[in-house]
């Protein structure tokens, strides 16, 4: 299964080194993210070896994206599905030097008939539960969250599919300025149903009426 996604980290010219935990919690088998580690600027072309030289007018990012795939089940008749989630976020930071900025985003791609073996493309932005927000707070807690919910037809029999992506990145300006998260309380980004439960997504089918009922008997 191949996810093709437009905004890669690669794309940057200034990197931060960070590290990602793995998570030992159940929730993120949902497609969950939890995240602890030290981000700090220094340029990477090159590293360690040749690291370079850094630039201090430059402006230092950190982007990550985390990709989740849901297949839906097939309906009957062709029909409109319509589904919806929401994504929560919290930073928490031990450390914030200077004014990091933080964004977090969701994007989405959809096909309406999902074989295995083309490429799934996310080309549609949803929004940012996240944006510009002021890493460093008194309480040092950043939350966010964001709503969404959308519909495509889907013919008979075919099985529809939505590929996910969450992004968070890290802005900062200098290279004394430095982030720390705390791996106590915990940073994540956290997908889910808004109407509760285990789940990821909710979602429904509503099947299309046809043009003319059937001449009786």
């Amino acid at each position: 299964m191949q996810i093709s996604f437009p905004h890669k980290a690669s794309s940057l010219s200034r990197q931060i080194a960070v590290r990602i935990c793995e998570c030992p919690y159940a929730r993120c088998e949902r497609g969950g993210v939890f995240f602890d580690g030290e981000l700090e600027p220094y340029p990477i072309e090159g590293y360690p070896n040749n690291p370079g030289t850094l630039v201090e007018a430059d402006e230092y990012f950190w982007l990550q994206n985390w990709s989740n795939v849901i297949l839906f089940p097939a309906p009957v008749v062709e029909s409109r599905l319509t589904y919806s989630f929401k994504v929560l976020v919290q930073v928490a930071t031990l450390v914030a030097v200077g004014s990091p900025l933080g964004w977090s985003y969701v994007s989405v791609g959809e096909t309406a008939n999902y074989t295995g073996q083309e490429e799934l493309t996310v080309d549609t932005s949803l929004g940012f539960p996240l944006a510009m927000a002021d890493l460093n707070p008194p309480n040092g807690l950043t939350r966010g969250q964001l709503a969404v919910q959308r519909s495509f037809l889907v013919g008979g029999g075919h099985v529809p599919a939505l590929a996910m992506i969450l992004g968070f990145a890290v802005g900062l300006s200098r290279k004394d300025h430095q982030i720390l998260f705390d791996d106590i309380q915990d940073c994540f980004i956290l997908p889910g149903s808004d109407a509760g439960g285990e789940g990821v997504v909710s979602f429904r089918y509503d099947p299309l009426l046809p043009a003319r009922l059937p001449p009786g008997d």
